[in-house]
């Protein structure tokens, strides 16, 4: 429901994977459908998360057993799908075009590692100013 309110007040663009960030990624990442996924075992082990928020919890399919609930009968859900990646740690990042920024360090994250995603925030600030990304 929150997610609908906003949406039709603030008009909300889709988090996803933008072309301008790619490089920055350390993995390939496509679009597709959950059917796809489950009718090419070739693709698994894959890592899979819905392009609508909150469709279902991302995971790593490495069998048809683990897409249990990552659909609805009769609906071919589209997902995003990346080849597995073990993080050490995990940082979100979202900037706002005024420069404004949250970072969330997730486990794993200690010490110096704290101060890799402000730095990175930094320099896509500036990219972004220079027209040299589009987020």
């Amino acid at each position: 429901m929150s997610r609908v309110f906003i949406q039709s007040v603030h008009n909300v663009p889709s988090i996803d994977y933008p072309a301008s960030l790619k490089n920055f990624l350390g993995r390939r990442v496509w679009r597709t459908t959950i059917d796809s996924i489950s009718n090419n075992p070739e693709l698994w082990p894959v890592f899979v998360k819905p392009v609508e928020e909150k469709r279902f919890t991302g995971r790593l399919v490495r069998s048809t057993s683990d897409l249990v609930g990552c659909g609805t009968c009769g609906e071919d859900t589209e997902a995003y799908c990346s080849e597995p990646v073990d993080f050490i740690a995990e940082w979100r990042c979202f900037v706002v075009r005024g420069g404004k920024s949250l970072t969330y360090a997730g486990t794993g994250v200690t010490g110096l590692l704290r101060l890799i995603p402000p730095l990175c925030v930094v320099r896509l600030h500036r990219m972004w100013m220079h027209r040299k990304v589009t987020l």
